[in-house]
């Protein structure tokens, strides 16, 4: 007895055990499934609830339950599905303006919204410590023969580029890119769950809801007017504006320049709890 004992603990100390706490309740898992044309994708998450620095496994487990052999895309690493979450705070869109201030949007915004992220799969988190994995930016498309499965685990510890993610529910969706060769088109599978975030930030405000705040103060609506230019038959618009949006604390950061007459550049603090302009800046 004592030898399976020690045998045990062994083996439990190998494989990364994470005891918990006396008295500390175990992680609830969390299932979801979807379906496409036969293949089947079911995402399993460890725990339904996450705190800020805990980690959360998703595996994926696809499975086609076909006859024939069905395609699906991969990237340069190839790994069988992917699973992004996406958190509301950062990633709702905001008011839809008339084109002018809608063009100049996308460009401040909506080039990189930090709302949607990747999970890391297992071998790019196991070597984070080292960088991570580089991976070639190609398509690889493969072949999942008829009754067959495919599996991969992914894990994500409540961050976004290292700094605690908002709090509020993340939306946590597996995936699955598809390749129809009858119809010669694209398809996909996926399944979603809703995982409650905690310890996070205390923000609430996205910067596409920090941009609507920022058009609609009569200063900065009146700057970038005052450079819309006509380029061929389209509407004038601040094509020779640029700029960008950061969080700096509880505050996005909003800047517009534009080097050519009239060369100007502005700065906008919003709130990133109630979004009110706390401050403009124009040099």
């Amino acid at each position: 007895m004592r030898l399976l004992a020690l045998v045990a603990l062994v083996l439990l100390t190998a494989c990364g055990s994470h005891a918990l706490a006396p008295g500390t309740p175990a992680p609830v898992p969390v299932t979801a499934t979807g379906t496409t044309d036969g293949v089947t994708l079911r995402l399993d998450l460890d725990r339904a609830t996450l705190k800020v620095g805990e980690v959360v496994w998703a595996t994926i487990t696809i499975e086609n339950t076909n006859d024939k052999p069905i395609r699906w895309v991969g990237g340069g690493c190839n790994v069988p599905g992917r699973v992004t979450a996406n958190v509301p705070a950062l990633s709702e869109y905001g008011h839809n303006w008339d084109y002018p201030f809608a063009e100049l949007k996308k460009r401040l915004a909506l080039v990189s919204s930090p709302g949607y992220l990747p999970f890391l799969d297992q071998d790019a988190w196991d070597k984070r410590a080292q960088g991570g994995r580089a991976c070639t930016a190609d398509i690889r498309v493969n072949e999942l023969a008829g009754h067959g499965q495919l599996v991969s685990r992914h894990a994500w510890d409540g961050t976004i580029g290292g700094a605690p993610a908002p709090n509020g529910d993340v939306k946590v969706t597996g995936s699955l890119d598809m390749d129809d060769i009858v119809r010669m088109v694209g398809s996909g599978v996926s399944a979603s769950v809703t995982l409650p975030l905690s310890g996070g930030a205390a923000t609430r405000v996205s910067p596409g809801q920090a941009i609507d705040a920022a058009f609609a103060d009569p200063r900065v609506a009146s700057w970038v007017r005052a450079r819309f230019v006509q380029r061929g038959n389209s509407e004038a618009a601040a094509y020779d504006v640029n700029g960008g949006v950061r969080l700096d604390g509880d505050a996005w950061v909003i800047t517009a320049g534009q080097k050519s007459a009239p060369a100007g550049e502005i700065e906008v603090r919003v709130s990133a709890i109630d979004g009110a302009v706390r401050s403009y800046v124009e040099r």
